[in-house]
C-alpha cells in the first residue's frame, strides 16, 4: 500500500522553479579596504578547480576571461561580439561569421577563425567530455576561408545557434595537441575577454585585471577578485561585514544584508531552474517504467516550494525553456494533484514494492532546502537513482 507521510516540500521529477537570483552589491559605503578606491570589486564566488569554457559551464567567470563570436546586450538579446556580423544561408544551414579586425588573446597572440574552429572541434571531441556538447552536435562542417571568416554548416535548422556562439573562444596556439582535460591551461586560462587572470590562490581567491586590448574597450573596474565563499549564509555574512562587495544570495539571506544599509539588492530575473534528473540509464526500474517520472510530478507542490524556500521570489514552471521565446504554453502540464499521483502509483505498484532514496549536493543551499535533505541524510547513489526526500514518502507492499 502507499503510505503518505507529508506533502509539503516534495521535490521530484520536473519540480522546476524559475528563480530570481538576489544579488547584493555595495552602495555608497565602501565594503572593504581593498575596494575603497572604486577600482577593485570583490565578488563572493563558488569554488573552481578548472576554468575552460569548452569543457565546463561556469558562466560568471567564463564571461570575464573569455569572449565569444556573439554576446548578449542589456536586454539579453544576441548581438555581435568577436564577430562584427554574420550571415545565414537557409538552403545549406550555414552561418558565416566575420571577425573584427585586430583581435588578440590576453598573451598578445592574434585571435583568428582557426581558433574558433579549434574551440568547436574541442567541444565536439568525445574524449574531452564537454558539459555543453549537446548544443553543438548538429555542426556538420567548419571551414575557415581566411583568418577573419568562419563558415559553420549545420545538418538542420537551429535558430538558437547564434546564442550558442557566445561560447568563449580558446587559443589554439596554447592547446593544440594537448590533453585538454588535464592541461595546466585549465588553471591558467588565457582568453580574449574583458579581464585576464593574474593570480589564482586555489580555494581562496582568483584575481583578474582589466584587459586593455578587449574588443569592446577596457572595463571601468581595474581589478575583479573572486573570493571563494561557497556557502550562501557565509556570503551574506561577508557582505554585511564588508569583506566582499557583491554576491548572489538567496531570499532567506537577504534581510540581514539589506538591514546594514550599505548594499543595494537587485532582483536579477533569470531562467535558472531546479529539477530532479532521474537515472533512466542506470536504473532497470526506470527503463521498465518511464511513466513514473510523470506520475511523481503530480505530487509536487511547486507553489509551496517557492513560498517556503524562495520566499516567493520565483515562478512555478512546467518547462525548462519557459522563459525562452520558443516556449509553447500548450504543452502537457503536470500540475499539483496528489490524489491523482496516489491513484496512479497504486495502480502501478500493486506487484512492485520499492522505495526511494535521495541525495543532493550539500553545497547547493536552494537544492538542499527544496529536498529537505541534510548532510546527515546524504545516502549517495543508491536505490533507483532519483532525488527524493525519504522523510516524505515510503512505498511499501
Amino acid at each position: 500500500m502507499l503510505k503518505r507521510k507529508k506533502l509539503i516540500g516534495i521535490a521530484a521529477a520536473l519540480a522546476l522553479i524559475i528563480a530570481m537570483a538576489l544579488t547584493g552589491c555595495s552602495g555608497n559605503k565602501a565594503a572593504s579596504s581593498d575596494s575603497k578606491d572604486g577600482k577593485t570589486l570583490i565578488y563572493g564566488s563558488q569554488d573552481y578547480t578548472a576554468i575552460n569554457p569548452a569543457l565546463f559551464e561556469h558562466g560568471e567567470i567564463n564571461l570575464l576571461l573569455f569572449a565569444g563570436l556573439t554576446t548578449h546586450d542589456e536586454n539579453n538579446k544576441v548581438v555581435p561580439g568577436l564577430a562584427e556580423d554574420w550571415d545565414y544561408d537557409a538552403d545549406s544551414y550555414t552561418y558565416t561569421f566575420h571577425l573584427r579586425d585586430g583581435l588578440t588573446f590576453h598573451d598578445g597572440e592574434p585571435l583568428t577563425s582557426e581558433d574558433v574552429k579549434f574551440t568547436l572541434e574541442s567541444i565536439l571531441d568525445e574524449k574531452n567530455a564537454s558539459e555543453i556538447v549537446s548544443n553543438y552536435t548538429d555542426i556538420k562542417d567548419i571551414q575557415c576561408p581566411d583568418e577573419k571568416t568562419v563558415k559553420i554548416q549545420l545538418d538542420k535548422t537551429n535558430v538558437a545557434f547564434p546564442d550558442y556562439m557566445t561560447i568563449g573562444i580558446l587559443p589554439k596556439h596554447l592547446l593544440e595537441g594537448k590533453d585538454m582535460t588535464s592541461d595546466e591551461f585549465n588553471q591558467n586560462p588565457v582568453g580574449a575577454g574583458p579581464y585576464k587572470l593574474v593570480n589564482w590562490d586555489m580555494g581562496q581567491s582568483i584575481t583578474m585585471e582589466k584587459f586593455d586590448g578587449y574588443y569592446a574597450g577596457a572595463p571601468k573596474i581595474d581589478t575583479v577578485i573572486f573570493k571563494i565563499v561557497p556557502d550562501t549564509d557565509a556570503k551574506a555574512m561577508q557582505l554585511a561585514s564588508g569583506d566582499i562587495d557583491m554576491a548572489q544570495i538567496t531570499a532567506k539571506t537577504t534581510d540581514d544584508v539589506e538591514k546594514t544599509g550599505n548594499f543595494n539588492i537587485y532582483n536579477m530575473k533569470t531562467a535558472d531552474y531546479r529539477a530532479v534528473a532521474y537515472n533512466f540509464a542506470g536504473s532497470k526500474f526506470f527503463k521498465a517504467h518511464p511513466e513514473l517520472a510523470n506520475i511523481l510530478s503530480y505530487g509536487i507542490d511547486r507553489d509551496a516550494i517557492i513560498k517556503s524556500v524562495l520566499l516567493g521570489e520565483g515562478q512555478s514552471t512546467y518547462s525548462p525553456i519557459q522563459k525562452n521565446e520558443f516556449n509553447k504554453e500548450d504543452i502537457e502540464h503536470f500540475d499539483y494533484d496528489p490524489s491523482k499521483m496516489e491513484k496512479l502509483l497504486e495502480e502501478m505498484t500493486k506487484q512492485m514494492p520499492y522505495s526511494f532514496i535521495a541525495y543532493v549536493d550539500a553545497d547547493y543551499a536552494v537544492r538542499k532546502d527544496i529536498t529537505g535533505i541534510t548532510p546527515d541524510t546524504l545516502l549517495g547513489h543508491h536505490g533507483v537513482g532519483i532525488f527524493w526526500n525519504i522523510a516524505d514518502w515510503d512505498i511499501e507492499s
